[in-house]
């Protein structure tokens, strides 16, 4: 199994993709299934767009948007006492356009 981040090729039991991918944290491959596929996307860059994403329609496919943060956004940051926001791009991987993808890719998970 051969992965690598930032325009990376993914190859895991046979399955092969490569395009230039938009800059995601990191990838998983599951080790019992190779018709799964999860990304975790959105923490270190703006402007990753779903859309832009290609999708093979023969394996199941997950987006992974699980950073939050607990600091308030302020010059001085600092704890926000357990209130959790988004820690992702949440003007290009909002709920609208999760449902959109989903929509018209029904191997996609959000």
């Amino acid at each position: 199994m051969a992965m690598h981040v930032q325009g990376y090729s993914a190859r895991a039991k046979g399955l092969r993709q490569e395009d230039p991918q938009p800059p995601c944290l990191f990838l998983l491959a599951d080790a019992e299934s190779s018709r799964l596929f999860r990304e975790y996307i959105g923490a270190e860059s703006k402007n990753v767009r779903l859309k832009d994403v290609p999708i093979n329609p023969a394996v199941d496919f997950h987006f992974i948007l699980s950073f939050t943060t607990d600091y308030k956004n302020s010059s001085s940051p600092c704890p926000s006492k357990g209130e959790f926001s988004a820690y992702w791009d949440t003007e290009n991987l909002a709920l609208p356009q999760v449902f959109s993808v989903e929509a018209h890719h029904p191997n996609v998970k959000g």
